[in-house]
């Protein structure tokens, strides 16, 4: 196609999350040179960032909703401005963030907007999150969500039209294969630490799972810090807390041969991506949409939700696997990522969809 014919598309993310950069930066990389694109995102990103001047970087507000910063329209100004100078006909947020309302509300109605909804039912039930991704839904052309049963579900609690709403799933830039190594009794819970990622269930698990090594991974609330505390005490665990920057979370992710998601609940989970991209096979509850990213008995196990007997049962068998058998689980987990949740696989379907 002639290039002077060619869409332009902006990807923009306002968060300080490092998924939501990653997924923006990799789909740059993967989409460029064959579409044009560019980039918006926040200063001082945690993410590899390719520095080329079709990457902005504004200074705003680190979290999505209401903060100090919020209100410098000024700067929202200027990445309207930014997007108006490069004639970019679709916008794409990759992440919800009030600043996303402040730029739709000033583009105009000619620049295709698409909005992505990770969690059409916010985990911590927030009414403002969910007032701001309908908002976003209603001003937004198209609306991507994450998972295949969200489609349905998002039509229907948002009373959006179901033509409006596809399915992407969560996307990474995959590096090549990384072996378990001899780390074969080492499991790894990572991520913020929350009660609906069952932090609670941990110590249970920890205690009738003698023959493994758990590392717990990640920054806790205020609900889960007495539960850190405790498990601290137990021989076979190792705590990291706080917040996991990138090259300590590829070292945890490579010192494990399993990571594990005792979920209450999960939309879909960015932990299971960060897993198959590292090679890592997963033990999971049955849980939300889970069972569309794992392949029980080929890239993990998935164990019927709530019942910590026979997770802590799948953990005590799997302890008993040799290498062969852990590296033919974490081959598997690697191979079906990169299929499915790689940038490069991706990019075209994404093209595709939105017809770059």
């Amino acid at each position: 196609m002639d290039s002077s014919h060619r869409k332009k598309i902006c990807l923009v993310s306002f968060s300080d999350n490092y998924d939501h950069q990653t997924a923006v930066y990799s789909l740059y990389s993967s989409l460029s040179p064959d579409c044009d694109v560019s980039t918006i995102g926040l200063i001082d990103p945690k993410a590899s960032f390719p520095d080329t001047p079709n990457n902005y970087l504004f200074e705003c507000p680190k979290r999505p909703g209401v903060t100090k910063g919020s209100f410098a329209f000024k700067t929202v100004r200027k990445i309207v401005d930014r997007l108006m100078k490069d004639r970019v006909d679709v916008v794409y947020f990759e992440s919800v963030h009030l600043w996303n309302l402040f730029v739709v509300l000033l583009l105009p109605k000619k620049i295709t907007v698409i909005s992505t909804i990770h969690d059409v039912i916010p985990h911590d039930g927030s009414k403002a999150v969910s007032t701001l991704q309908r908002a976003l839904c209603k001003l937004s052309d198209q609306i991507v969500v994450k998972s295949r049963s969200s489609v349905d579900v998002l039509a229907d609690q948002y009373k959006i039209p179901k033509r409006k709403v596809k399915y992407l799933p969560i996307w990474h830039s995959f590096p090549n294969y990384q072996s378990p190594g001899n780390m074969t009794n080492v499991f790894l819970f990572f991520g913020r630490l929350k009660k609906y990622k069952g932090v609670h269930f941990l110590p249970e698990i920890v205690q009738k799972c003698p023959c493994a090594h758990f590392v717990i991974a990640g920054e806790a609330d205020e609900y889960s810090r007495p539960l850190v505390k405790e498990l601290e005490l137990y021989d076979n665990v190792t705590v990291v807390d706080g917040v996991i920057n990138p090259d300590t979370m590829d070292r945890l992710f490579k010192n494990c041969a399993w990571v594990i998601l005792p979920y209450l609940s999960a939309t879909q989970s960015g932990v299971v991506v960060d897993s198959y991209e590292r090679s890592r096979p997963v033990i999971a509850f049955e849980v939300g949409n889970l069972s569309e990213q794992v392949r029980d008995g080929e890239t993990g196990f998935l164990v019927p939700e709530g019942d910590l007997e026979a997770f802590s049962s799948r953990i005590n068998e799997v302890c008993g696997f040799g290498l062969e058998r852990v590296s033919w689980y974490a081959k598997n987990a690697y191979n079906f990522g990169i299929e499915n949740y790689s940038s490069q696989s991706i990019a075209q379907h994404f093209a595709e969809v939105f017809g770059l």
